[in-house]
C-alpha cells in the first residue's frame, strides 16, 4: 500500500541524483550506433543488411524514446532546460514525435493511469485489433485519408468511446520542425552513405524502420506494461517485466521494464530504477511481475476478440 512506501523526500535523497555526463553519453552513444548501423549497411551494400540493420535500428530508435521520456520527467541531465532541448531535438523530433504535447499527455497518463481518463490510448486496448491503428499510425492515417477507409476502424472507435479525446496540440512551428529534422537526417545519412561508397538509398533504412517496426514495438511495450484485463485485481501502474538481454535491447532499453518503480516515483533517473525496485519490493510496494514481454505478446496474439464485459 502507498502509505507503507518511503517518502518522496527519502527517495529523492537516495535515488534522485542525475548525471549530466551520463545523459550526454547516452544521447551521443545512441546516435553513434544509429550512424554506424546505417553506414555499415551501405558499405556492405547487400540485401541481408536490410533485416540486420533494421533489427539494430529498432533497439537504437527505441532508446531515442527512452531518452525523450527521461526529458519528460527532468531526468536526462541535471539542467532541466538543457534536458528538454536535448530530448526535443535529438530524440523526440527524430522519432517523428511532438515534444510539449507528448510530455503533457505522458504526465497526465501518470496522474490518471487507473482511470478511463488516461490519455494514453494504449492503456485501454484489449486486443491486437485495437492496437493496430496505434502501432501503425502513419500508414493507418494515410489509408483513412486517401481511401476513406482504414482497417480496424470500428475496434479503434471502441477505444475512443466515452473518453476525452481532446488533442494535445503541436507547439507553434513544431510540425515544420519535425519534418525538417527528419529530412535533415535522411539527407545527412544519404550523403554519408554515398561517402562510404554505398547507395544513398540506404538512408531510407532509418525512417522505414521507425515507421514500420520501431513504433509498433514501442506500442506493444506500453501495452505489456499497463494491460491488466487478465487480472483486474492488480494495479495497472505497477508492473515489472522480467527481461533477458535480448528483450531489454528491443523492448525495454535503459531499464524501462522497471515500470512499476517508475510509476511510484517518476522523477528517478533510469539508472537508479533497479535499486529502487529492489527497495520497493523489500518494503512490500505491491509491484506485480510479468514473466516477459514475449509471453504477454503471445497472449495478445491469441486474444483476437474483446472479452465480454
Amino acid at each position: 500500500m502507498r502509505e507503507n512506501l518511503p517518502t518522496p523526500q527519502e527517495i529523492s535523497k537516495r535515488f534522485g541524483a542525475k548525471s549530466t555526463s551520463l545523459g550526454l553519453l547516452n544521447v551521443a552513444g545512441t546516435w553513434v550506433g544509429i550512424l554506424a548501423t546505417v553506414l555499415i549497411a551501405a558499405y556492405v551494400n547487400d540485401w541481408p543488411m536490410i533485416p540486420v540493420g533494421m533489427a539494430l535500428l529498432v533497439g537504437l530508435q527505441h532508446r531515442l524514446f527512452t531518452l525523450y521520456h527521461e526529458g519528460f520527467h527532468g531526468c536526462l541531465v541535471q539542467d532541466g532546460k538543457l534536458g528538454n532541448r536535448l530530448a526535443r531535438f535529438f530524440a523526440a523530433y527524430p522519432s517523428l514525435s511532438r515534444y510539449d504535447g507528448a510530455r503533457q499527455r505522458h504526465l497526465d497518463h501518470h496522474s490518471r493511469a487507473t482511470s478511463t481518463d488516461d490519455p494514453e490510448r494504449v492503456s485501454h486496448c484489449e486486443n491486437w485489433r485495437e492496437l493496430a491503428p496505434l502501432m501503425f499510425p502513419i500508414p493507418w492515417a494515410l489509408s483513412r485519408s486517401i481511401l476513406g477507409w482504414a482497417p480496424f476502424e470500428a475496434e479503434f472507435q471502441r477505444v475512443l468511446a466515452d473518453r476525452d479525446n481532446s488533442p494535445y496540440p503541436f507547439a507553434p512551428g513544431e510540425r515544420v520542425a519535425i519534418t525538417t529534422t527528419m529530412l535533415a537526417i535522411i539527407v545527412g545519412l544519404a550523403g554519408l552513405c554515398w561517402a562510404v561508397g554505398g547507395s544513398p538509398l540506404w538512408a531510407l533504412l532509418y525512417p522505414v524502420t521507425l515507421i514500420l517496426f520501431t513504433n509498433p514495438i514501442m506500442v506493444l511495450r506500453q501495452w505489456v506494461e499497463h494491460y491488466n484485463e487478465d487480472d483486474h485485481s492488480v494495479d495497472p501502474r505497477y508492473f515489472y517485466v522480467r527481461s533477458n538481454v535480448v528483450e531489454r535491447f528491443f523492448f525495454s532499453p535503459m531499464n524501462f521494464n522497471f515500470h512499476g518503480a517508475h510509476h511510484h516515483y517518476p522523477w528517478i533517473p533510469y539508472y537508479n530504477l533497479p535499486t529502487l525496485h529492489a527497495e520497493l519490493v523489500e518494503r512490500g510496494a505491491g509491484i506485480n511481475e510479468r514473466s516477459s514481454y514475449l509471453s504477454m505478446l503471445t497472449q495478445l496474439s491469441l486474444q483476437s476478440e474483446r472479452k465480454p464485459a
